[in-house]
């Protein structure tokens, strides 16, 4: 294991992180972020056993063994996407701990997609809900989940701003069967 300059810079920035986002330490206590950031020193192949051997939660094991992939993948989506959207779809699939262990290794200009995703695009709702929709006259079922991805996708993206946007989006993209 490797401590240096650049292990305490990543440690600190990860835990004021934890500091904003999860005060009270219900997602991960500050120790355990010190541990697995230390364990994110190792080889990729070598976290997952070490977290095992230390009787890691499930959740800190599912980390250390996920950690390298998921990393890859965040960043690819991260470096290659602007829309608020797909940072969001992507984002959405990983815990707290996680993304803020991703933020700490990651250069800046990703650090601050993941800062704007936790600070704010996590929290945005679609304008619509699916009571408004059977209002509308449509029928429940699996229409509804991407009816409303679709609604939340655009708010996100700023294609709309209002209620009255959002069912004028719905009709035109989602018309109702005669």
């Amino acid at each position: 294991l490797t401590i240096d300059r650049r292990w305490w810079r990543h440690i600190k920035m990860a835990l004021c992180w934890l500091q904003q986002f999860d005060p009270n330490g219900k997602h991960i206590s500050p120790w355990r972020m010190i541990l697995e950031g230390l364990l994110l020193t190792l080889p990729a192949s070598e976290r997952y056993k070490v977290a095992i051997n230390l009787h890691l939660g499930e959740h800190s094991q599912s980390r250390m063994g996920q950690f390298a992939i998921a990393q890859t993948r965040i960043e690819s989506v991260l470096n290659q996407s602007q829309n608020p959207s797909q940072i969001v779809t992507v984002l959405n699939t990983y815990d707290l701990p996680f993304l803020i262990e991703v933020a700490a290794l990651s250069p800046f200009p990703l650090r601050q997609k993941i800062w704007r995703y936790l600070q704010d695009w996590q929290w945005i709702k679609p304008l619509l809900t699916g009571a408004d929709l059977i209002q509308l006259g449509y029928n429940p079922g699996p229409q509804f989940k991407t009816i409303l991805e679709t609604i939340l996708a655009a708010t996100l993206d700023g294609e709309i701003q209002t209620r009255t946007e959002a069912i004028a989006s719905i009709h035109q993209q989602f018309p109702l069967n005669p």
